[in-house]
């Protein structure tokens, strides 16, 4: 089962060359490398909110469940699984992972 908890020690952070902004319910990130582009919506949109402004991975999982009207748990792992697809996409990087490579202690973007 995976947790988030406040011992673990992996961060995300925004990669640098991601520019980004929030527009009407939606984040737009565009990479000026690559100049490729993405939307943020909904759920999305506003997790990447709540992370941006330093909420941390726990409460931001209590936020999902009570949004998607879905356990904790399965929040937890919704918000992992969003993370490591945003992570697959070069829109954030990993600054820190503990023993499991589980999201942990996070701060903000």
């Amino acid at each position: 089962m995976t947790s988030l908890t406040r011992t673990e020690t992996i961060n995300f952070r925004c990669t640098p060359n991601i520019t980004w902004v929030k527009d009407s319910g939606q984040i737009f990130l565009i990479d000026t490398d690559k100049g490729q582009s993405w939307t943020l919506c909904g759920t999305e949109a506003a997790v990447w909110s709540f992370l941006t402004l330093g909420y941390r991975y726990g409460k931001v999982g209590r936020f999902l469940s009570l949004m998607l009207k879905i356990p904790e748990g399965e929040a937890r792992k919704a918000l992992i699984a969003m993370l490591r697809e945003w992570q697959d996409r070069g829109i954030v990087q990993v600054t820190g992972e503990n023993r499991r490579g589980e999201p942990g202690n996070q701060r903000g973007m």
